[in-house]
């Protein structure tokens, strides 16, 4: 209920936000990640 409510400011904010930074960020960034991101999340292939 906290999205539904009272944070429209920054649910206006993080959408274009976010939608900016995966149309900006290199892929190698991207790539980078993917390969990172199991290591953080506990699963090592």
């Amino acid at each position: 209920m906290f999205f539904s409510t009272s944070c429209k400011i920054m649910k206006k904010v993080l959408l274009p936000g976010s939608i900016m930074i995966s149309i900006l960020v290199p892929s190698y960034w991207i790539q980078l990640y993917g390969k990172v991101a199991p290591f953080g999340a506990g699963y090592l292939k």
